[in-house]
């Protein structure tokens, strides 16, 4: 009787281990899937950086020309 009693134990506690393996094994799923997210936003706020600067550099460089042209000046830009 014993023996028995004790071979459900272990049944349950596998069981036990292997609910606890599936729980973590979704909380790491979930974590990657949120991380992930984050990266792409956080890409997506550098883009979003680099093109307002890259609209202000031209933005200069178009104020800049404009300048050499109102002083009719062809000397390079440093």
């Amino acid at each position: 009787m014993h023996g028995v009693k004790r071979q459900s134990y272990l049944a349950t506690d596998g069981r036990i281990k292997e609910l606890k393996q599936k729980d973590l094994k979704r909380r790491v799923h979930v974590h990657v899937s949120q991380a992930s997210v984050q990266g792409q936003q956080a890409a997506a706020r550098a883009k979003i950086q680099l093109s307002t600067t890259d609209i202000f550099k031209r933005f200069q460089d178009g104020i800049h020309a404009w300048e050499l042209g109102m002083l009719n000046c062809s000397s390079p830009r440093e």
